[in-house]
């Protein structure tokens, strides 16, 4: 690849982009992949290595092709694992799927994760080819880590995608619906509450359009939440579903922060 592959990271947080052109690259997707990675998806596969101490559980992936200066094509991709944020019970020895833990790496391509258990070559798909394409002709590849948040509710990166945006409002939308069943139980107002749920469950869904603001997104979580909580109530009863969700509270974040340097 003649391209020159330019990564914007986060080393001073032990988090790196490996790009193909990485001496590195090699050993980390021999280690990575059951077997070999495809040459077809080298060219535009980055690993995301997380050497910090905390893991990783939501990210934000920006790429950009450049032809001297001007832009061929970009494209930006969020990804998130946010059980533990929202007071999910997190078992021990539960296998992330997207989530980075300190000392691994996940791989990824132009739009998409690349999983370890890639047992071949993919089958053609012309986006792919396309971009292979206009690879040949790019004299710039930018690959840039837009936005990070850590299992704690901090936060890093320019969050020029609006990615911290729509976890804010993930996050906050589910602490906002558990924290009503919560004051209701110490107030005694819990079928209230609940009544006040299952309404916000069977509001008209959002719909978004090409820019999505944080309240449509608090909107459009709160409801997915109320509609989990209510079919958790239908399916436990009254008393244990306030109990789990209790649980869920104490655990559970209420909101993200700007991380300071470590």
């Amino acid at each position: 690849m003649d391209a020159r592959f330019n990564t914007r990271d986060f080393p001073e947080y032990g988090i790196r982009i490996i790009a193909p052109t990485d001496p590195s690259f090699d050993g980390i997707a021999t280690q990575h992949f059951k077997n070999k990675l495809p040459d077809n998806l080298r060219p535009l596969s980055i690993f995301i290595k997380n050497s910090g101490p905390r893991t990783i559980v939501g990210y934000a992936i920006s790429w950009e092709l450049l032809n001297d200066g001007k832009r061929i094509t970009s494209n930006s991709v969020g990804y998130s694992e946010p059980g533990i944020l929202i007071g999910n019970e997190i078992p021990s020895n539960t296998v992330h799927t997207t989530s980075i833990d300190p000392g691994k790496a996940r791989c990824f391509t132009w739009s998409s994760q690349i999983h370890a258990e890639l047992v071949a070559a993919p089958k053609p798909d012309p986006v792919r080819d396309l971009l292979n394409a206009e690879l040949s002709r790019a004299t710039d590849v930018t690959v840039s880590l837009d936005a990070i948040v850590f299992d704690d509710g901090t936060f890093i990166g320019p969050n020029t995608t609006g990615f911290i945006d729509q976890m804010q409002a993930l996050v906050t939308a589910k602490y906002d619906l558990m924290r009503e069943v919560v004051k209701a139980k110490e107030n005694g107002t819990v079928d209230a509450a609940f009544d006040s749920i299952i309404k916000k469950s069977h509001e008209p869904d959002v719909i978004f359009g090409d820019k999505s603001s944080a309240d449509e997104w608090y909107r459009y979580f709160t409801k997915m939440y109320a509609v989990e909580i209510a079919q958790l109530k239908a399916i436990q009863g009254k008393d244990q579903a306030v109990s789990s969700v209790v649980k869920s509270y104490g655990r559970a974040q209420h909101g993200l922060k700007k991380r300071d340097k470590d």
